[in-house]
C-alpha cells in the first residue's frame, strides 16, 4: 500500500483515489520504483499529475494485493487468501473495506 502526498491537504482541493483489486490492480510484473505507485494506480496517478488544466490536488491509494485472485475478492469468500497468509487479518474484502485509506478516497477504482 502507497500513498503519495501532494502539497498541503486544504479538503476543498484535495481528493483521493483508492486502486482496490489483485495483484495486476497492485502492479504485479512492472517494474517498480520505491515510493510510486505501479499498475493501475501508478498510470492513474501519473497521467492525474502530468494535466496542468487540474488545479486540484489528488492522492492515489494503491490497495491491490499480491498474489490475490478475482475470486477472493468476493465478499462471500470465507477464508483468508493462502499466497497472502501474512498481513490480511481478515478477508481481502473485509480488510480493504477496514482499510483508513479508503475510508480517505472519494473515488475507489475496483481491479479484480
Amino acid at each position: 500500500q502507497v500513498a503519495l502526498r501532494r502539497g498541503p491537504r486544504d479538503r476543498r482541493l484535495w481528493h483521493g483515489v483508492a486502486v482496490v483489486g489483485d495483484g495486476v490492480a497492485m502492479g504485479f510484473g512492472e517494474p517498480g520504483v520505491v515510493g510510486r505507485n505501479a499498475g493501475p494506480a501508478g498510470l492513474l496517478e501519473r497521467k492525474l499529475f502530468a494535466d496542468a488544466r487540474l488545479r486540484h490536488r489528488w492522492e492515489v491509494f494503491n490497495l491491490g494485493h499480491w498474489g490475490a485472485t478475482s475470486e477472493e475478492w468476493l465478499p462471500s469468500w470465507a477464508a483468508r487468501p493462502v499466497a497472502l497468509g501474512s498481513g490480511v487479518r481478515e478477508t481481502l474484502w473485509r480488510d480493504a473495506r477496514a482499510s483508513p485509506l479508503l475510508e480517505q478516497a472519494e473515488v475507489v477504482v475496483l481491479h479484480v
